[in-house]
């Protein structure tokens, strides 16, 4: 194992953990990122009238067919996906949009007690 991988992407072989942290990693660099700054150009292949912004939208459609390819890889050629593993996928994708929705909150609003109505 050298620096740049993690355990668990030693262990399981599937470079999943370096992509989870690559995700997360870009995810809290574009909460800094200004609605000017998320204007700025960008291109890439046939996408070059749009900016930064969509390069975030473009990159998370971009995961979500690369997760449904291994999934389609997988079922072709094993070993196929359990039922528990569907399961915990379905747990983490919750987990992951749950923190999407929280993740530029100060702590002071995440321990705010609900009022007596929400």
């Amino acid at each position: 194992m050298n620096d740049q991988t993690s355990h668990t992407e030693a262990t399981t072989g599937d470079g999943s953990a370096a992509l989870g942290g690559a995700v997360e990693a870009l995810s809290m660099a574009a909460l800094t990122l200004s609605d000017d700054r998320l204007g700025d150009e960008w291109a890439w292949q046939m996408y070059d009238e749009e900016g930064r912004r969509f390069a975030l939208l473009h990159g998370a459609m971009e995961l979500r067919s690369l997760a449904i390819g291994v999934e389609a890889e997988r079922e072709r050629n094993g070993p196929r996906i359990s039922l528990a593993q569907r399961i915990v996928a379905q747990h983490q994708v919750a987990t992951r949009d749950l923190h999407g929705l929280v993740v530029g909150l100060a702590d002071d609003r995440l321990d705010q007690v609900p009022a007596e109505d929400e």
